[in-house]
């Protein structure tokens, strides 16, 4: 190998070590305005609007959540690992994915309906079973194709539209969201709070559509691709189980007004447990290219994931009950709920740095035992808390769960990070 050459490769692997931080800050930062943007609408719509008309919204938003959950079919983990490039190759398995997402979700949503929950769905019947359901389709696709949208321009390294289209979130959602309040059923501050995901991605939706041509739908060609995808979907399914089901158990098991209390906390919490989701995409993103010094930025995303969780969960002791306080008397668990589920970020930015070590590596035997261990240790204490205590039980059951799964996890992260790239 010449000493060009080399100085080259070195030049190119110190440069992809900063981009991870680089694009680590700026996920952040995007995280930080979607967040601000969703405390605010929520905070409007709570002191707007009865909480049983904010239970019934919050139900029908973690209906469509779950459905992009369920059937993602884990094309964003793919699309991460192999779609991190501008070149023809790359932009044909986007392109290929985005049409399949599409399709997944919206079969996805079609069966969710035809089960007919209506203790969550009534909000869309009293809407005509079939405008409802349209709409309920319309938006399960377009969280998906939203999802897609962030993932290529992160593969591109467009982080700055990234942040913009997250600010935009935030600010595009407000406006209609003054006269979404006045609906008692809940059904259009749903639309509203799902519709600002979907909207503001389209815009993006031609650029990162843009060039691969004809895609090649060959299995020689995309088989792996396809293979991975699978192999990380079912990880993907039991790792964000916790997340998206959670929800969804604590609204069929409680009123729709402690639900309201419990989903506005568990909003406020999901901001950073999907904030530090987003580093470990970042990771999987910077980690894949050719020449990366996987250890390096594994350390730096994995300490910049634990500043935000412990940070975050500290801010909350004194700030669960100013938040309390601003949402109004009726949401009276609020300050014990919020630091319960934080703490549980704690040992998620341990597990989430693990997974995306793990996916980059390609080592499918540890990214499907991490992952189902956590799905496990997280569901079984909110299970068993939500027995005991409710909402509150529940949330406890959350972080007990949450750091039960390092049981598994920090074995699994330190043997990842002592093997060469």
């Amino acid at each position: 190998m010449s000493s060009a050459h080399a100085m080259k490769r070195m030049r190119s692997r110190v440069a992809s070590d900063d981009q991870v931080v680089i694009g680590s800050f700026w996920m952040l930062a995007s995280t930080v305005a979607v967040s601000a943007g969703s405390f605010l609408f929520w905070l409007i719509a709570a002191r707007s609007a009865d909480t049983d008309t904010i239970g019934r919204a919050t139900g029908l938003f973690s209906v469509v959540f779950f459905l992009s959950y369920a059937t993602n079919l884990g094309l964003p983990i793919a699309i991460s690992r192999f779609g991190s490039s501008s070149d023809d190759l790359a932009a044909q398995r986007f392109r290929l994915a985005f049409e399949a997402s599409i399709v997944s979700s919206a079969m996805g949503a079609a069966i969710f309906l035809l089960a007919d929950p209506r203790t969550l769905l009534a909000p869309v019947f009293q809407r005509g079973s079939l405008s409802g359901w349209l709409v309920v389709i319309a938006l399960t696709v377009g969280i998906a194709v939203s999802i897609l949208v962030d993932v290529r321009l992160m593969g591109l390294r467009r982080w700055k539209s990234v942040f913009a289209r997250s600010s935009a979130i935030a600010i595009v959602r407000i406006p209609p969201l003054l006269w979404a309040v006045s609906d008692d059923s809940g059904f259009w501050i749903f639309v509203v709070a799902v519709g600002g995901y979907a909207v503001t991605a389209l815009p993006y939706v031609p650029l990162v559509l843009r060039g691969g041509g004809h895609p090649d739908r060959s299995w020689q060609a995309h088989g792996y691709v396809v293979t991975y995808s699978a192999v990380n979907y079912v990880s993907q399914l039991a790792v964000q189980a916790p997340l998206f089901v959670t929800p969804l158990v604590v609204a069929l098991s409680v009123e729709s007004a402690d639900n309201a209390t419990f989903y506005l906390s568990w909003g406020i919490m999901t901001v950073v447990y999907l904030g530090i989701h987003l580093l470990g995409r970042t990771l999987l993103v910077e980690g894949s290219r050719a020449g990366a010094a996987l250890d390096v930025q594994s350390y730096r995303v994995l300490a910049i994931a634990l500043a935000v969780a412990i940070g975050a969960t500290i801010v909350s002791l004194p700030a669960g009950p100013l938040i309390e306080a601003m949402y109004g008397n009726q949401h009276d668990e609020m300050s014990t709920l919020l630091p319960l589920l934080m703490a549980g970020t704690i040992p998620w930015a341990l597990t989430r740095t693990c997974l995306a070590i793990a996916r980059s590596r390609a080592a499918t035997r540890e990214n499907l035992v991490v992952a189902a261990w956590s799905a496990v240790t997280a569901l079984s204490g909110v299970a068993l808390g939500g027995l005991a205590g409710g909402a509150v039980g529940s949330a406890a059951g959350w972080a007990v769960g949450c750091a039960a799964s390092l049981l598994v996890a920090v074995p699994v992260l330190f043997r990842q990070l002592g093997r060469s790239s």
